[in-house]
């Protein structure tokens, strides 16, 4: 519409938005390597970036304005957006974004929602730029709350982050009866998408990166029944990032489906050679209270990356929660020289009655390259499982705790793949009368 020109910066490998009403530039958006031209798509809604210095293509979404635009100096609130219930707040392009030596600092929620919010742009809600800095500090301070009378729909991403943002608090935090909806187009983006640099979210204790809860109808036993998150792509991706957290997700008396990995660990740069180093210091998945998830997919995917649990389990489940991972997909993979490690803890620890874990695929999905599990506790196995002699724990058998391992539960296609299991410990237990089927088809 004229209101923008569009400027390629070849030297630092951005895009400078200039209002021409007044000669400024309003954004700085990063691009590929060495940009040179920049094409519009009819509607306006996005813009085609070629990048000469590494022969790709970026694609800016939404071009227009955000809600916040943060492009030098500090601003520090208590929230940057609140709306109470009954309020609805639609944005047509990001809410925050912040670049350039920008900062902000929240010391409550940065968005706190209670009633209606809606982002009709294929923007992210949050955006931090190269050189901005994002800082959400405090006990129970969020990147986004969804009170149980909140309802949110994005059109994009909630957080795609270049430079380094602090988090405390969840990325997403959505209480019982609260929702989250995202309409992004195909391919759906990853809900968060982290580039590069040093992450420390959800850091404080007890915080999960995306903490989803429902509620559950009278029975016995009781059901989930509320979806408080429907997103087609990955929760998180991250390319050659270094993220700390105190854990990945806690689904309590919820519902998620998932059709893409929860977290994709990629490496970043020429042949993937800056890794994505993930540290989760508790529990990294944990679901619990009559929660059910179904993936079509494995939950993690580690390329080129490294995973690492320091105090507790990759996936701890309770409560009569079921994990279904069905039409033969695997729990996870390796690819490229990864490697997943558990300190002081279990790849699936099973507790209490009802509580299952089906998966019709392979355990663990291994592709080319030198690709590592460690894991070390000190459960002694009860018994060994399948080919590889896989050391396993069952408790409380007489109440119906089961651990049933196909043969082929592990491949790695003839590539360099190894399973340390060490300490005296079991890689899975299931306990309480917990149940865990491994189908172990390819």
């Amino acid at each position: 519409d004229g209101t923008r020109a569009y400027v390629t910066n070849c030297g630092d490998d951005t895009v400078s938005v200039i209002d021409t009403a007044t000669n400024t530039v309003v954004a700085t958006i990063d691009v590929g390597g060495a940009p040179l031209g920049v094409a519009f798509f009819p509607d306006g809604t996005r813009a085609f970036v070629t990048n000469s210095g590494d022969d790709t293509v970026s694609v800016i979404d939404g071009v227009t304005a955000a809600l916040f635009q943060v492009s030098g100096g500090a601003t520090t609130v208590t929230n940057l957006v609140t709306n109470a219930t009954g309020a609805t707040l639609t944005l047509e392009h990001s809410g925050l974004d912040v670049f350039n030596t920008g900062t902000v600092t929240a010391n409550g929620d940065l968005f706190n929602i209670a009633g209606t919010l809606n982002v009709n742009s294929r923007a992210p809600l949050v955006r931090v730029g190269k050189g901005g800095t994002l800082i959400v500090q405090g006990a129970g301070s969020d990147l986004l709350e969804i009170a149980s009378t909140g309802s949110v729909t994005l059109g994009g991403q909630l957080l795609n982050a270049v430079a380094d943002p602090t988090i405390s608090g969840s990325l997403l935090l959505v209480n019982a009866g609260g929702t989250l909806v995202n309409n992004s187009v195909a391919p759906v983006p990853a809900l968060v998408s982290l580039f590069g640099g040093t992450h420390n979210l959800a850091t404080n204790a007890g915080a999960s990166m995306f903490d989803l809860t429902g509620t559950s109808t009278a029975g016995n036993p009781p059901l989930a029944t509320d979806t408080p998150l429907d997103h087609d792509g990955p929760l998180l991706e991250a390319a050659g990032a270094t993220v700390t957290t105190k854990k990945g997700v806690t689904l309590d008396t919820a519902l998620l489906e998932a059709t893409a990995p929860l977290f994709r660990l990629l490496g970043n740069g020429v042949n993937g050679a800056t890794p994505t180093t993930f540290t989760s210091e508790t529990d990294f998945l944990a679901v619990t209270m009559q929660s059910k998830m179904t993936s079509t997919t494995p939950l993690l995917t580690l390329d080129r990356s490294m995973l690492t649990v320091t105090l507790g389990d990759f996936l701890a489940i309770s409560g009569g929660a079921r994990l279904d991972i069905t039409g033969g997909a695997a729990f996870l993979t390796l690819a490229n020289g990864s490697t997943l490690t558990i300190t002081n803890g279990l790849l699936i620890d099973a507790v209490g009655a009802n509580t299952v874990v089906n998966i019709t695929g392979l355990l663990a999905s291994i592709g080319a390259g030198a690709n590592t599990i460690n894991v070390t506790n000190a459960f002694a196995p009860t018994a060994n499982l399948g080919t590889a002699n896989i050391p396993v724990r069952v408790e409380d058998a007489g109440s119906g705790s089961a651990i049933t391992l196909n043969q082929n539960f592990f491949t790695n296609d003839g590539n360099d793949a190894s399973l340390n299991v060490v300490g005296g410990g079991s890689l899975i237990r299931a306990s309480g009368g917990a149940q865990v089927i491994i189908e172990g088809t390819n």
